[in-house]
């Protein structure tokens, strides 16, 4: 036979070579593709515990926003806060007997639906407060359709406003306004809501974010959080936050939402679930 004819092979050597090779490459490649996943795995983690608490923060914020900065916080503490939450505002008309007529402004149908009210306050033209009454004063009740609307509508001289189709209202709520009050002061109704951090159903042995209206309902919104999680407190006068409840709560001129949430479980190659923090001040807008 030929030597040309004779095919040649390869070489025990050339195939160990070779199988290295192809090893070394495979277990590149496959670390690559794993440290691929774990990354996306961590980001999807992280990005689920901002989630958590960039929501919580856009519940709480429209709430604390309307709060009142005098006997607008009933209780305080870095877990929790007691706020007065105003959700229909109107004028003050007169009061006749045990009963004071107002005229409320029209308000959105799903939010008058949800509320619950909590009393009503209204506002000292003269000084800038506001006197607040609860449904816990004697007599205090829900705002009825009022018996004598011709108190608002012709004695006062305050129109029913009529917005987008939706109606205002003249309501009579007890106990009264003092009489001698100006036509025209602001009053408000407001429901009484507490925020805190406490044990999350949702996840067990974690922190949820509760939201519990006065005579309504109480739910968890969010969850996770760390036990770091807590309110801290600015003062009047100061312009730094701090964890410590001033005394008096009408001092409370804000309020700062440290809000650190977990990942609700723990990726892949991490020893503990994911955190982020978020840090948020919010400041009353209904001042003196």
């Amino acid at each position: 036979m030929k030597a040309s004819s004779i095919r040649a092979g390869y070489s025990l050597p050339e195939v160990l070579v070779a199988t290295v090779l192809l090893g070394i490459l495979g277990g590149a490649l496959t670390k690559l593709v794993v440290g691929q996943m774990r990354f996306f795995d961590t980001v999807t983690a992280v990005r689920g515990a901002r989630s958590v608490a960039r929501n919580s923060m856009n519940v709480i914020l429209s709430d604390l926003r309307m709060v009142q900065d005098a006997n607008g916080i009933t209780a305080a503490s870095t877990s929790s806060i007691t706020v007065r939450v105003p959700y229909r505002f109107g004028v003050f008309c007169g009061s006749t007997g045990s009963v004071t007529t107002v005229s409320m402004l029209p308000g959105d149908s799903v939010i008058l639906s949800f509320a619950e009210y909590g009393g009503y306050g209204w506002r000292d033209r003269t000084t800038g407060t506001y006197t607040v009454v609860t449904p816990g004063d004697p007599v205090a009740a829900v705002p009825v359709t009022s018996a004598a609307p011709a108190l608002c509508t012709t004695t006062a001289g305050i129109k029913t406003v009529t917005v987008t189709g939706r109606v205002g209202a003249v309501l009579d709520i007890t106990p009264i306004i003092v009489a001698t009050k100006t036509i025209g002061s602001p009053v408000f109704f407001f429901q009484t809501i507490t925020y805190s951090f406490a044990s999350s159903t949702i996840f067990p042995g974690k922190i949820g974010l509760w939201r519990s209206v006065l005579n309504g309902v109480n739910e968890e919104l969010m969850a996770p959080f760390d036990t770091s999680a807590k309110f801290k407190f600015y003062k009047s006068g100061n312009d730094a936050s701090s964890t410590t409840v001033p005394g008096t709560l009408n001092d409370i001129t804000g309020l700062d939402l440290v809000l650190t949430a977990v990942g609700a479980r723990t990726a892949a190659g991490q020893a503990s679930p994911s955190q982020a923090k978020m840090v948020s001040s919010v400041f009353f807008k209904n001042v003196r």
